[in-house]
C-alpha cells in the first residue's frame, strides 16, 4: 500500500514538473506579463498607414504594442495650435522607462514595410516619461512620397533635355541651311582676307627695306664723322669736305679766340678790388 501512494507521488511530482515547465515556456515565448502596462499618448499631424496593434520600439528594440489611434477633434486641434491631428495611444511594457526628451518617429520596416513608432534614447537629466503621459511626435519622411517627388523632378528634369537637344537640332540645321546659301559670299570674304594678308606682308617688306636703307646710310655718315670730326664743326663748302689747310685754319682761328677772351678777363678788375661805391662799366 506504501508503495502504491509512493508511485502516485512521484506521477503527481512530474506532472505538477511539466506543467510548471509549460507555464514558463508560454510566458517566454508569447507576451504575457505578470505586471500591467503603463500607457502614454504620442501626437502626430499624420498616422498615414500606422495601424493598431503595430510594435513600438526603442533604439530598435520592441517595448511595446499600439493600442489605440484617435482623431483630434477641432477643439483638441486648437488645443495644441493646429499643428497635430491624431493622437496614438502606446501600451508599454512595465518597467521599460523612456527619456522625457527621447523623440518619437513613424518609421517603415523595410522598404515598403509595415509602420511602426519608434523612440530615441534621449537625455538621463530630462526625467522619465509617466504614465498617461502626452508627448509630441516628429514626423518621418515617406519614402514612398519622396519617391514620387524623385519622379516627378526627373520628368521635368527630362523634358528640359528633350527641348535643349531640339533646341540644339534646329540650330545646327539652320547652321547647316546659312552656310550653303551664303556659301560664295564666304569664299569670297576669304579670298579678300587673303589678298589684303598679301598686301599687308608686301608692305611690310617695302618698309624693312627702307629701314635698312636709313640704318645703312647713318651707319656711313657716323663713320665719316669718326674719321673727320672737324667736317660737322665747319661745314661743307660748295658740297665738298673741308680740306687739311681749312682744318688747320679753323683751329688757330678757335685758338686765337680763346686767347683774347682770356686776356679781356684778367684785365677787368672784380667788385671786390673797387673803392668806395665805384661803379664798374665794362664795354665791348
Amino acid at each position: 500500500m506504501a508503495e502504491y501512494y509512493g508511485n502516485e507521488v512521484k506521477t503527481g511530482l512530474v506532472i505538477l514538473i511539466c506543467i510548471i515547465l509549460l507555464v514558463f515556456l508560454i510566458v517566454s515565448v508569447g507576451d504575457f506579463q505578470f505586471k500591467k502596462p503603463y500607457q502614454i499618448s504620442v501626437l502626430f499631424s499624420s498616422v498615414s498607414k500606422l495601424e493598431s496593434d503595430a510594435p513600438v520600439t526603442y533604439a530598435g528594440n520592441e517595448i511595446g504594442k499600439i493600442e489605440n489611434i484617435i482623431i483630434l477633434s477641432p477643439a483638441e486641434r486648437q488645443k495644441y495650435s493646429n499643428k497635430y491631428n491624431c493622437e496614438v495611444t502606446l501600451k508599454i511594457h512595465n518597467g521599460v522607462r523612456i527619456e522625457y526628451d527621447a523623440v518619437a518617429k513613424i518609421e517603415t520596416m523595410g522598404f515598403l514595410g509595415s509602420k511602426y513608432i519608434n523612440f530615441s534614447p534621449g537625455t538621463k537629466d530630462a526625467g522619465y516619461m509617466k504614465p498617461d503621459n502626452i508627448v509630441m511626435g516628429v514626423e518621418s519622411v515617406e519614402i514612398g512620397s519622396l519617391m514620387v517627388d524623385v519622379k516627378e523632378k526627373l520628368d521635368v528634369l527630362g523634358s528640359s533635355i528633350e527641348q535643349l537637344l531640339a533646341s540644339s537640332n534646329k540650330l545646327v540645321d539652320d547652321a547647316d541651311i546659312l552656310l550653303v546659301e551664303n556659301r560664295e559670299d564666304i569664299r569670297s570674304s576669304i579670298q579678300d582676307i587673303r589678298l589684303s594678308a598679301q598686301n599687308i606682308k608686301g608692305i611690310t617688306g617695302k618698309i624693312n627695306n627702307e629701314i635698312g636703307d636709313i640704318l645703312d646710310n647713318t651707319k656711313t655718315f657716323t663713320s665719316k664723322i669718326a674719321e673727320k670730326p672737324n667736317a660737322i664743326v665747319w661745314g661743307y663748302k660748295g658740297g665738298k669736305e673741308p680740306s687739311s689747310a681749312d682744318e688747320s685754319s679753323g683751329r688757330r682761328q678757335k685758338s686765337r679766340t680763346s686767347t683774347i677772351r682770356k686776356l679781356k678777363e684778367d684785365s677787368v678788375p672784380s667788385n671786390e678790388d673797387l673803392p668806395g661805391n665805384q661803379g664798374l662799366i665794362m664795354g665791348r
